[in-house]
């Protein structure tokens, strides 16, 4: 947004000159709100070991931007595979019921079971909320699978295990073995440097250049990436000088300084 003033100057002649000058306004965009975020599922109504869709409602953006909504993990309090060990479904082995969890386009699919001594399988749901114009936002909603109808409400005995996972790992474990998270050193190369980062979990990033002066000099990267390391290349061609790298991830931001020589 851009606002045209006029600047005028006065003698006791009427007008000495006049310039004018444009002050760029820029009204900070706001990231997407997650306060009243709740899930949303489709499925079955009693736990016989289906696929039940979970959607996410309820997030909205300050700014009225369009949100977009990426599921990134679903943890739970049971171990994986605990409805299917204690309550396996006739022909199948419990082996054939994990994992206990999707990802299909973006978008949760749980399966619809709980141990049977137990109080009832929370699922948790993480995602990010997006609004296209470099608002992130991250938060979580969680599904209840009751034990039956007489007892309609779960307990939460912790997220401890990965329901992406066939195997009884928890999130903490998990977690230990994701890889680092944030901007390497840069490396200098002719004409430029080369930037490297790495992602834990899929994140929406913005990956920006800047002088000593608070100047923003390139954009070399952007948009949702998945996990793992990533690699820019920035040509400044004979742009001798120091420079600034900062890495934003959602609500996070990392910076490192470099130097180009002539």
């Amino acid at each position: 947004q851009q606002d045209i003033i006029v600047v005028a100057q006065y003698d006791f002649d009427g007008y000495d000159n006049s310039a004018t000058r444009i002050v760029n306004h820029i009204t900070p965009n706001r990231a997407p709100v997650t306060a009243s975020a709740r899930a949303v599922v489709q499925g079955p109504s009693v736990p016989d070991h289906g696929w039940a869709d979970v959607s996410i409602a309820g997030v909205s953006d300050p700014d009225g931007d369009a949100v977009t909504l990426q599921v990134t993990g679903i943890t739970q309090d049971e171990p994986v595979g605990s409805g299917a060990a204690r309550h396996p479904r006739v022909g199948l082995e419990p082996g054939d019921q994990c994992p206990d969890a999707v990802i299909v386009g973006g978008q949760a699919r749980v399966r619809w079971e709980r141990a049977g001594s137990g109080n009832g399988r929370v699922y948790a749901v993480h995602y990010t909320a997006t609004d296209g114009c470099g608002g992130t936002s991250t938060g979580e909603v969680t599904v209840c699978v009751p034990h039956d109808a007489a007892r309609p409400e779960c307990v939460d005995d912790g997220q401890r295990y990965n329901s992406l996972a066939c195997e009884e790992t928890s999130a903490a474990a998990a977690a230990a073995a994701e890889p680092p998270e944030g901007l390497l050193a840069p490396e200098v190369r002719p004409g430029g440097a080369e930037l490297r980062y790495a992602l834990a979990k899929p994140a929406e990033v913005h990956l920006e250049i800047f002088d000593l002066l608070g100047r923003r000099r390139a954009v070399v990267a952007g948009g949702l990436e998945p996990p793992g390391e990533h690699r820019a290349r920035w040509q400044a061609g004979s742009a001798a000088g120091v420079y600034f790298a900062r890495l934003s991830i959602g609500q996070r931001s990392y910076v490192k300084r470099f130097a180009l020589l002539p």
